[in-house]
């Protein structure tokens, strides 16, 4: 029980203002309603500290969580992360995900004839059409991630990582389950701990090793070993 209220509170921080908000309210409140008088006073001890507020259109979300619930086709103008230029975009949307407090659409692109993450905050000019959808049934957007579990972007080819991780970055590698196959290896003589898994995440992955500074090194696949050559 603790744990699902622990994760009401997260998304209710993220949804304030939306209509969703009233949906995890009320999960709050039957939790709490169905707790004793101690479990209640120990819930308002957990606690979550601020984070950077995404900024977006909260319309387009409104109409977003209408066409989720109608099984409807969207419409919308997006600029892409590295593309800055704005293109028209058709897309079945089957999830909305919400990831280190960002909110992107999952869906079915027509015009890629294919699955594809939107960011919320690169849209404009949503419509909701006329035309429904019927929602596959492996639709879910983590069973594109490879049995990886770095968020939100993914690619389409599952590839296999094996990072070092050296001195203080250690425990902070040990700390996770960063896939459903990792493995960790420790080689004290090296002060070293050597990750190994599969993920289709790749942009995430690059990230986490360039957060680590000179304590993270790429050995696999071998474009990430040059990719992180270049940028250090």
């Amino acid at each position: 029980k603790l744990q699902i209220f622990f994760a009401a509170k997260h998304l209710l921080q993220h949804f304030n203002d939306t209509p969703i908000y009233k949906e995890i309210s009320n999960i709050i409140d039957f939790l709490t309603e169905t707790s004793t008088e101690s479990d209640s006073n120990f819930l308002k001890r957990i606690a979550l500290p601020p984070t950077p507020k995404f900024i977006f259109d909260k319309l387009i979300l409104n109409k977003i969580y209408d066409a989720l619930k109608n099984n409807q086709v969207v419409e919308f103008d997006y600029t892409g992360r590295w593309n800055t230029d704005l293109y028209h975009r058709k897309v079945h949307p089957y999830q909305l995900i919400l990831d280190d407090g960002k909110y992107y659409l999952y869906g079915f692109s027509e015009e890629r004839n294919d699955t594809r993450i939107f960011s919320l905050g690169n849209m404009q000019n949503l419509v909701i059409t006329n035309s429904s959808f019927v929602l596959p049934l492996d639709y879910e957007f983590q069973k594109q991630c490879g049995g990886g579990k770095f968020g939100a972007y993914t690619s389409k080819t599952t590839e296999k990582y094996k990072i070092e991780f050296y001195k203080y970055s250690r425990p902070m590698v040990k700390s996770c389950i960063w896939a459903d196959n990792q493995i960790l290896e420790d080689d004290e003589e090296r002060d070293c701990t050597t990750l190994t898994f599969s993920s289709t995440q790749s942009f995430k992955i690059e990230e986490l090793i360039l957060s680590q500074g000179m304590y993270a090194k790429p050995l696999e696949p071998q474009w990430l070993v040059e990719a992180w050559k270049k940028h250090i």
